[in-house]
């Protein structure tokens, strides 16, 4: 019996032989979150009702034919809409920053009719993104936070544009 076992895991893991990539290691991680109640991020994902399409979950072959290889060592599975599930259509592969930029505290300016995140502002415009915050929640303009001179007298609404 033991001696099955171990063939019939060598023949999943031949099938796609991916066992050691990231791509698949993206999916376990994906699917802990999810559905294992002892994984430390379950309550940010299976346990809001976060769930993997029902052929992802059987088959990381039907997800890597999806979502292919990973395009560099800095990027990693994201959901565009982080309260959507894990499936076609929603998934994607990020880098750190696009991520950060997918966070439901974001707050989101437009600045030259661009709708940037404050970090993604302050990053364009050369602003240390902590004094650019400051600025605007003590009232400065947008533009006046991001040149770092107070010129007008006209002042950042407390309600922005949040996604």
């Amino acid at each position: 019996m033991l001696k099955y076992r171990k063939l019939s895991s060598l023949y999943k893991s031949s099938r796609h032989r991916k066992s050691y990539s990231a791509e698949y290691a993206a999916w376990l991680r994906a699917k802990a979150r999810c559905y294992d109640p002892n994984n430390p991020s379950y309550s940010r994902y299976g346990g809001r009702g976060i769930e993997m399409c029902e052929e992802w979950q059987r088959s990381f072959k039907a997800f890597y034919s999806y979502m292919g290889d990973r395009p560099s060592d800095l990027h990693s599975l994201e959901r565009k809409d982080t309260d959507g599930n894990y499936e076609p259509g929603n998934c994607t592969w990020a880098t750190v920053e696009e991520q950060a930029n997918n966070r439901k505290s974001n707050i989101f300016i437009r600045v030259d009719g661009e709708l940037l995140s404050l970090a993604q502002a302050a990053r364009q415009w050369g602003v240390n993104y902590h004094a650019f915050w400051s600025r605007l929640k003590r009232g400065w303009s947008i533009m006046d936070s991001l040149n770092g001179k107070r010129t007008s007298n006209s002042y950042f609404r407390k309600v922005v544009y949040t996604c």
